[in-house]
């Protein structure tokens, strides 16, 4: 498989030159672990996740985009329309990650699932870098995103998150990214 780069998201606080999973970060700054576990609210459920084949919790890996996130927004302005503001995000050469740390979640569907059924599906579709089989398109496919997308300008009660239908790269462990181009985006 051949992917040159993974992103993520670079918080307008962001102080320093590595990223580190939710759970590190609770350790090395309580006030930037409750910021960014806010993003959870909706969905408290997931941060206690296991991801058996990591041997790890979902708050124990840094979650990055095998797609370049301003094509991510630019389906969500198509469905959603303009708001008016930014989102700055790291290019992270896909080197610089440790292949026996690296995991790859596919998307199946974006519906929501009972607890119990959403960690199992969860799990039923993590796999490590190193066994992966799957047809590189499938990484780079936005289609689940852009029904996602869709159902939400629909269902006002929905929250267009920008990553339910993407495949996450699931990296276990910190992640220097001193030397990583910064991107900015706006929506």
């Amino acid at each position: 498989m051949s992917l040159e780069y993974v992103y993520h998201i670079r918080s307008t606080s962001f102080i320093g030159e590595v990223l580190f999973p939710l759970n590190e970060l609770k350790e090395i700054s309580l006030e930037s672990y409750n910021k960014h576990s806010k993003k959870y609210d909706h969905r408290k459920y997931l941060m206690d996740c296991p991801l058996k084949i990591a041997h790890c919790l979902w708050n124990d890996v840094i979650h990055l985009c095998p797609i370049d996130i301003a094509k991510i927004l630019d389906e969500r302005i198509r469905y959603l329309g303009k708001e008016g503001k930014s989102h700055s995000y790291f290019k992270i050469p896909f080197s610089f990650l440790d292949e026996a740390q690296t995991f790859f979640l596919y998307r199946k569907s974006t519906d929501d699932h009972l607890k119990e059924d959403l960690y199992k599906e969860i799990n039923e579709n993590v796999y490590p870098y190193s066994a992966d089989k799957k047809d590189p398109q499938e990484i780079f496919n936005l289609n689940l995103q852009i029904e996602y997308f869709q159902k939400c300008s629909k269902d006002p009660l929905l929250l267009p998150y920008l990553f339910t239908g993407i495949t996450h790269v699931l990296y276990k462990g910190s992640l220097d990214i001193s030397s990583c181009e910064i991107l900015t985006k706006e929506y």
